[in-house]
């Protein structure tokens, strides 16, 4: 999978911009946030679209385990807090989705992606993803956000079990590494 190096506005939601540059604030002059000063009253507009997970180091590779998923998340995957993100994902999409968290981690930087995908009724829509590295002591990636949205041209879709009802591998429209962030993007 290529990743383009992009400035943050590549990113089409305005709550996942919020969420970048509220990333951006916590980072500082530190090479990656600390997971400790996310605060939830500053998370509580955006929680049914976030997804937080630990980074797992086992042998050579990295497996995600999910501590939270919002309902509008719930509702597209199915309920699994405390299991292995590989195990949630479906098959189609589980190795493709993976390699952006693992770029989050090799690169220490957050990710963005759209995938095209159709609704139940083959209405479009758009996945769009963010991924953003946190560290727990400031050096590695121990922990990603992941703030996700649906978006379709056509207004209302149905929204239930929608990557898992997909019958092809994803087809990515957008894979970019956030390279530049201007702090001014949305206040």
């Amino acid at each position: 999978m290529q990743f383009a190096k992009s400035r943050a506005d590549v990113i089409r939601s305005v709550p996942q911009r919020w969420l970048l540059n509220y990333w951006h604030r916590l980072c500082g002059q530190k090479p990656l946030p600390l997971w400790k000063d996310l605060t939830g009253s500053e998370l509580s507009r955006m929680t049914d679209n976030l997804l937080f997970c630990d980074v797992m180091r086992e042998g050579d590779g990295e497996r995600f385990l999910i501590r939270y998923k919002g309902a509008r998340i719930i509702e597209a995957y199915g309920e699994c807090d405390g299991r292995y993100l590989d195990d949630t994902l479906p098959p189609l999409a589980r190795e493709t989705a993976l390699s952006t968290y693992r770029h989050a981690i090799a690169t220490r930087r957050p990710i963005y992606t759209v995938v095209k995908a159709q609704d139940r009724a083959g209405k479009p829509v758009d996945f769009e993803r963010l991924l953003l590295p946190f560290s727990h002591q400031g050096e590695s990636v121990d922990s990603i956000l992941a703030a996700l949205e649906w978006v379709s041209i056509e207004g209302g879709f149905e929204g239930r079990e929608l990557l898992r009802s997909q019958a092809a591998a994803p087809a990515y429209s957008v894979c970019a590494t956030i390279e530049q962030i201007e702090s001014d993007i949305i206040p």
